[in-house]
């Protein structure tokens, strides 16, 4: 899962941190850059797909930084960064969040990619949606976490 993280996310310059867990919170793949996500975190983020709620009234966080919670579908969810506030002409930085639609080791796994200020949103929620995919494609390969 470290493999499929690092060459679909962590290549190129979309993307400053990463990681993917399974919905009981436990960490498949984390980027290797100062991206920190903790236990804390990764429950809210869990807890936004079944009741969102609370982050749709206080936002969330991810990896130390405050996001403002912009659902996309029963899938996806956006944060738009509220500590990176760039001029008009730019894209807030932002996090893409994806769960997988197939169980791996019967509980689903979650995406999310931070991606940099600049960064076109669109962009960015394509290439996690697209390496998810690749997820839900490969269910049955995916080792348990380390």
């Amino acid at each position: 899962m470290q493999d499929i993280l690092d060459y679909e996310l962590m290549i190129g310059a979309t993307f400053d941190g990463a990681a993917i867990f399974n919905t009981h919170g436990e960490l498949y793949a984390i980027s290797p850059t100062r991206f920190r996500i903790t236990p804390e975190e990764i429950s809210t983020v869990i807890s936004a797909y079944s009741d969102p709620s609370d982050v749709q009234a206080n936002g969330f966080q991810v990896a130390g930084h405050k996001y403002d919670y912009s659902p996309h579908s029963d899938r996806t969810l956006k944060g738009r960064s509220r500590d990176h506030r760039p001029g008009p002409d730019q894209e807030r930085a932002g996090v893409i969040c994806v769960k997988s639609k197939q169980a791996v080791d019967d509980d689903q796994v979650i995406a999310i990619g931070r991606y940099r200020v600049g960064i076109n949103p669109h962009a960015a929620l394509m290439k996690v949606e697209h390496m998810v995919d690749g997820i839900n494609q490969l269910a049955w390969f995916i080792p348990d976490p380390p």
